[in-house]
């Protein structure tokens, strides 16, 4: 494998899987040639298989997890996602009234009843008295009588296709924090169309999870209405198509950690009324491609020894700057625009590093670039 010969190492660890099938190490080797092949899906599968043979003989599962990390981060800056190969989980939209911080309106089919389901639907005889659970109708007396559910819940599976997994997590969601919480490495959590939110809390992202809007980014909104950040990130996820739409005095996304730690966001539109948009902070490494920032304060604010990349990102109309650049961090920005800003376009300070390469800075109302302090700022063509 250090020669390059990948293909005969996966040949070889193959050959070695075979003589030791209950051997975790082989299909450790097989993950990685697969990966440097450019086999992200079979990188996977072998990776996944040694992860479960440790995992029955006693040892770390800790390597595979790490390599799985390293093979979703490589697949995805190669367009796959072949590093969330979980399940599915959808949350449906709060419509109109997701501004005031509610969830989705029930659907008994998706979510279950409660008792006050039950009368809603069964309501009374017309004499008022309660019904006997033979009279109701076949929704709620499938939540009343336990020789109905089986029968009920077999007909929803048939019919809608909706299944719960092995552990009875649910497949849909009436909110993205409790799809995120319910989530597990590896899954995708898909937001219907629609206006979405957080119910004024702090979604919390710790786990490798791809959480995509359906359709365009213009067709899925998360309108976020408090003081705490939308997403706290400090794992390798993914974040697609969807628009951020944040009232409040704090930013709206944070990332952190170390720089294991590469998480990558593709499609996406962030805006904040109070604050910046965005907070990169410890050794973090991450990726924005083809994302918009719009902020009250800084587009984006990076710190620490965070390593940054944005490929054909704009950030435009902040009332602070669009980049500002702080401590021994570093960004690169590749045929991006840093446009329209009230005060500095770029801010490098302390020992911060920023390479712009076929980037435009213009129309902002301060300097384009402010450079202070060790900080540094290259401009390349190409």
């Amino acid at each position: 494998h250090r020669s390059g010969r990948y293909v005969d190492a996966s040949v070889d660890g193959a050959a070695a899987a075979q003589l030791r099938p209950f051997w975790p190490k082989p299909y450790y080797r097989i993950a990685v040639a697969r990966l440097d092949l450019g086999h992200y899906p079979r990188s996977v599968a072998a990776c996944r298989r040694g992860e479960a043979l440790a995992a029955s003989c006693g040892e770390s599962t800790e390597p595979f997890l790490t390599l799985l990390n390293t093979i979703s981060y490589t697949a995805m800056r190669n367009g796959s996602f072949a590093g969330f190969d979980g399940r599915t989980l959808e949350v449906r939209s709060a419509g109109e009234d997701a501004w005031m911080g509610g969830r989705a309106p029930k659907d008994p089919f998706l979510d279950g009843m409660n008792d006050e389901d039950i009368y809603d639907v069964a309501g009374k005889h017309s004499n008022g008295s309660a019904m006997d659970a033979k009279d109701l109708p076949d929704l709620a007396r499938a939540v009343v009588d336990p020789a109905a559910r089986a029968n009920y819940e077999a007909e929803r599976a048939r019919r809608d296709g909706l299944i719960r997994d092995a552990s009875n997590v649910p497949r849909s969601f009436r909110c993205l924090l409790d799809a995120v919480k319910a989530a597990r490495d590896g899954d995708r959590i898909v937001l219907l169309r629609g206006i979405h939110n957080t119910m004024g809390e702090t979604c919390d992202v710790d786990k490798r999870i791809l959480i995509r809007g359906e359709g365009r980014m213009d067709e899925v909104t998360v309108d976020a209405r408090s003081n705490t950040p939308v997403l706290r990130i400090t794992a390798s996820c993914a974040v697609q198509n969807l628009f951020f739409d944040m009232t409040g005095f704090r930013e709206t996304l944070y990332i952190e950690g170390g720089a294991h730690v590469r998480p990558m966001f593709e499609h996406v539109r962030v805006k904040c009324s109070g604050d910046d948009t965005l907070n990169i902070a410890g050794a973090v490494q991450p990726l924005f491609v083809d994302c918009y920032f719009q902020a009250r304060k800084n587009g984006v604010r990076t710190l620490g020894t965070s390593r940054t990349e944005m490929i054909r990102c704009r950030m435009t109309q902040c009332n602070h700057s669009g980049l500002k650049v702080m401590d021994n961090s570093s960004v690169t920005m590749r045929q991006s625009f840093v446009t329209d800003n009230d005060e500095d376009g770029i801010v490098a300070m302390d020992e911060a590093d920023v390479t712009l390469v076929e980037t435009q800075v213009h129309d902002n109302r301060g300097p384009g670039v402010d450079v202070s302090g060790a900080g540094r700022v290259v401009c390349r063509d190409g």
